[in-house]
């Protein structure tokens, strides 16, 4: 198994905020996403970059609808979130 992706089924209480290409160049977070990351707040259960580099998955303990924005998305449920385990430290 190794070199395969893995993640986890959104659900069940397990929500995530999906930031993508919210990491410029030069490492610096945007502004809208730097606003999802305060208003989570000690909610977050675990920040990492995603795949790309450019992204952030934010897991909440969380429930709701989906939204889905042009680079911020939030799912809590029937989702599969692919992790890398590079862990995001503002």
């Amino acid at each position: 198994m190794a070199g395969r992706p893995h993640g986890f089924m959104l659900g069940y209480g397990l929500a995530c905020w999906d930031l993508d290409n919210v990491i410029d160049d030069d490492g610096v977070l945007h502004d809208d996403a730097d606003q999802v990351l305060r208003e989570v707040g000690d909610a977050a259960v675990w920040v990492e970059r995603s795949m790309s580099g450019r992204g952030l998955h934010v897991f909440v303990w969380g429930d709701g609808d989906a939204r889905v924005g042009e680079h911020i998305s939030y799912y809590s449920r029937s989702r599969f979130i692919v992790v890398t385990g590079n862990r995001y430290r503002r």
